[in-house]
């Protein structure tokens, strides 16, 4: 393993608005210095956005959990709604605060562009009939989107300005390719040593052409640092991300600058 990739929810870190508790990122970046570890840093909004939030006023968008993969499956959750105002105030500041602590940090070679998210780090938002219905009574979302991605790829940016900004592409809503390629280039228009896209849906069931996220890094990928993600786990067994074989033809295929395991398969040397 060449990096670690710390996934912190919001909400781990910032009870009190303005407080912030990195205690748990320092004690695990602790280890990672004693042994030369690099790292990438990622903090989740989402339905990991603290509750203070919404105390403070930021609207809230209420949806349910509907992928069955995960353990909280079918309960009701809010994430906020991306450009309000009091939402993005907080984790802007967060996002400094984040910086000041760890971006002088030589082993700290990413973060990930959080800004519109639901459960993960990807660009994913909710979806169902009734999500999409509410998206659209809020008025032009993907121009309001793009504008987000577009704030903060830079805030991200500034606060760290030595490490890659990493995106990780999914499908939002209905939205066409040329949103996402609106991001990706206004990225690289700023960026262009330091902006990354990342696929999250590699598998190895079958060639993952034909998906939006792999068909960008295959469009983009002599102009933007690029790299991988697993969909799951080899070490869970089941067909969901198939044979390790045809995982490393995509990304061979997609010419991969590094590739994400899930722990189970970090941990595992074999796998390795």
């Amino acid at each position: 393993l060449s990096g670690v990739c710390l996934s912190v929810g919001w909400r781990e870190i910032e009870n009190e608005a303005g407080k912030p508790d990195f205690s748990s990122i320092d004690k695990t970046v602790a280890v990672l210095r004693r042994i030369g570890m690099r790292y990438e840093l990622g903090i989740k909004p989402g339905i990991d956005t603290p509750p203070f939030i919404y105390q403070q006023g930021a609207q809230s968008f209420a949806t349910h959990i509907t992928n069955p993969h995960r353990p909280n499956f079918g309960a009701t959750v809010a994430i906020p709604v991306p450009w309000d105002a009091k939402y993005q105030e907080n984790f802007s500041r967060v996002i400094a605060r984040l910086g000041e602590r760890y971006s002088s940090d030589a082993l700290c070679v990413s973060v990930v562009l959080t800004c519109a998210n639901f459960m993960s780090k990807e660009m994913h938002l909710p979806k169902t009939p009734e999500d999409r219905a509410k998206w659209s009574a809020m008025g032009d979302y993907g121009a309001k989107l793009l504008s987000v991605y577009k704030r903060y790829t830079d805030e991200w940016a500034k606060a760290f300005p030595k490490q890659q900004i990493t995106l990780h592409l999914s499908q939002v809503l209905n939205l066409p390719p040329s949103f996402f390629e609106g991001v990706i280039d206004y990225g690289l228009s700023k960026y262009p040593e330091r902006f990354t896209i990342q696929n999250c849906q590699l598998t190895g069931r079958k060639e993952d052409t034909g998906r939006l996220s792999y068909d960008l890094i295959q469009k983009y990928q002599d102009r933007a640092h690029h790299g991988f993600q697993s969909v799951a786990g080899f070490s869970r067994g089941g067909e969901r991300m198939g044979s390790v074989e045809m995982a490393v033809l995509n990304v061979v295929h997609g010419n991969g600058e590094y590739w994400e395991l899930w722990h189970g398969d970090g941990m595992n040397p074999q796998t390795s």
